[in-house]
């Protein structure tokens, strides 16, 4: 689809914003004695001609390091929009810092996802700044990763992939390839190298065998996140911490709330209104989630 002149130009800006504020916020991260890495956003532009479009900033950091990165983020005027098991997402006004301690996908623990692609990075110009990227097979791996985690329903995953697996040698999928084995990711990486024609010939090429899991089916199917949670629940230990995963899904936190309902965004009414109701659509989306998750264990017993 042809893009206006003046839609290029916004996009144009917005980059030129998110990557002032990637800026930004790496160096306050330095300041505070916190690496990071940036996923995704400016590391992906050689991609695309013309730059690609983002909507957030993406960092991973060090389990060790998350509480200091925080408060940087907060000094900075950032508040916490919301938290999954895998990223913390951070917000100012309109612009998004998602902050990541480990990718959806791996298998290994926080600080041995930390561990193998700290060791995989190379510096990138952002906004002005001088900034930690994962290199090129740690850019493979991820972008196959994020297509896993997301299905076959969002359109720019898929199309990293493609663009990825036409620009990037067989040698470097080959290593991408071994940074999952490292990363337990072996299920996740044969799973994003499905999603698109040119990855599946890949995947063949390289001669990469089959791994799956109930999670890694799931998110292919593009299943409800209801489906994914529910999972989670199951394989929490202990019926405190189960208790809590549950409390916190049904009543999260305000931040994540207003951003979720529009309801809430009607004054404290409607906050206490979408409170009520958060559980309810919780409970009307559970049989589903219960089928996908049937489906998805067949699949990755076949």
């Amino acid at each position: 689809m042809e893009v206006s002149p003046d839609t290029r130009l916004a996009h144009a800006a917005r980059r030129l914003t998110l990557d002032g504020t990637a800026a930004r916020v790496v160096e306050a991260f330095a300041s505070a004695g916190v690496r990071c890495i940036l996923l995704k956003g400016a590391s992906l532009s050689d991609l695309y001609e013309g730059g690609r479009q983002y909507s957030d900033v993406d960092l991973l950091v060090a389990p060790a390091t998350l509480d200091s990165a925080e408060r940087a983020l907060a000094r900075l005027g950032f508040e916490l929009r919301h938290d999954d098991p895998h990223s913390r997402i951070w917000r100012r006004d309109v612009l998004d810092v998602d902050l990541h301690t480990t990718l959806v996908g791996a298998g290994v623990e926080r600080a041995r996802v930390w561990e193998v692609l700290s060791a995989q990075t190379e510096t990138i110009a952002v906004g002005g700044a001088q900034v930690e990227a994962l290199n090129g097979p740690g850019r493979a791996l991820h972008v196959v990763l994020h297509a896993a985690q997301h299905g076959t329903e969002e359109p720019k995953p898929l199309e990293d992939v493609r663009r990825a697996v036409e620009r990037f040698s067989d040698d470097l999928w080959r290593a991408a390839a071994d940074l999952a084995g490292e990363l337990g990711a072996e299920a996740a990486f044969w799973a994003g190298l499905g999603v698109e024609p040119t990855a599946i010939e890949l995947r063949s090429r390289l001669g990469i065998e089959r791994v799956s899991g109930t999670e890694t089916e799931l998110r292919a199917a593009t299943a409800p996140p209801t489906a994914v949670g529910l999972l989670r629940l199951a394989r929490t230990p202990g019926l405190r911490a189960k208790s809590a995963l549950v409390w916190h899904e049904a009543f999260p936190a305000k931040a994540f709330l207003l951003n979720w309902s529009p309801l809430a965004r009607r004054g404290r009414l409607g906050l206490g209104l979408a409170y009520i109701w958060r559980p309810v659509w919780m409970l009307l989306r559970l049989g589903p989630a219960l089928a996908a998750i049937r489906r998805a264990r067949r699949a990755a017993e076949r």
